[in-house]
């Protein structure tokens, strides 16, 4: 059903592990674990800048029920630390900027073992989840999604394709080398674990460049989100 491996290409001598992207759907009245999820006809990751065991954070489109409900009541829920409105969209719907802590229940779960469970997607029929990760890794994890009760259905199964013409990619090379160091050091995390002193030295460079790079690259990602 999911296909196996690969070996690459002629001469490289290594072996390629084909990933699957297999995406999952729960009836919206039989949802458990998106609480909160009454207060909104819709919920959808724009672009996500970060998710692990140490937070998340991303651009978010939501659309509140009702529609003049206050968006920070969102906090109390999905353990949302932070959330910032950027714009209102025609529709009615929301761009906004999201963080907050780990979801505890998914911090136990090996990742080398199930694959990766990405951030969900609510509209107004269902929850949508998305699993990335080997034949096996899948299965494991749709195994345990079963074990644990989760109503669920498959919509999709195919193979996880990744291509370079990305945001991050629209990056220059100086760009994307200060973001990827600043995110793997721990300088967006809440409270930052690196200050941008010692990002600077990490990357040989002085403290207005950094700045700068982070700068130019916020914007430019932002403005292709909210474009």
């Amino acid at each position: 059903m999911f296909g196996n491996t690969k070996i690459g290409p002629s001469g490289l001598g290594a072996m390629t592990v084909m990933l699957r992207k297999v995406i999952i759907e729960v009836p919206r009245d039989r949802i458990t674990d998106f609480p909160g999820h009454e207060m909104l006809d819709s919920w959808k990751i724009v672009q996500g800048f970060k998710s692990d065991r140490g937070g998340f954070a991303g651009i978010c489109q939501i659309k509140l029920r009702p529609p003049t409900r206050n968006p920070l009541e969102l906090t109390k829920y999905l353990d949302i630390t932070k959330l910032q409105i950027l714009t209102k969209l025609d529709d009615g719907s929301l761009m906004v900027y999201v963080s907050g802590k780990p979801d505890s229940r998914w911090n136990e779960i090996d990742s080398s073992k199930f694959g990766y469970l990405l951030a969900p997607e609510l509209t107004q029929d269902s929850l949508r989840k998305t699993l990335i990760g080997t034949r096996v890794q899948v299965e494991k994890m749709l195994s345990r999604l079963e074990k644990a009760g989760m109503p669920f259905e498959i919509v999709s199964a195919s193979e996880a394709r990744f291509t370079p013409d990305s945001l991050f990619m629209s990056l220059t090379a100086s760009q994307r080398k200060t973001v990827a160091e600043a995110y793997s050091s721990g300088y967006f995390d809440v409270p930052r674990k690196t200050d941008s002193k010692k990002l600077a030295r990490s990357l040989g460079i002085s403290k207005s460049t950094l700045s700068e790079h982070l700068r130019k690259a916020e914007k430019h990602l932002l403005a292709q989100i909210l474009s």
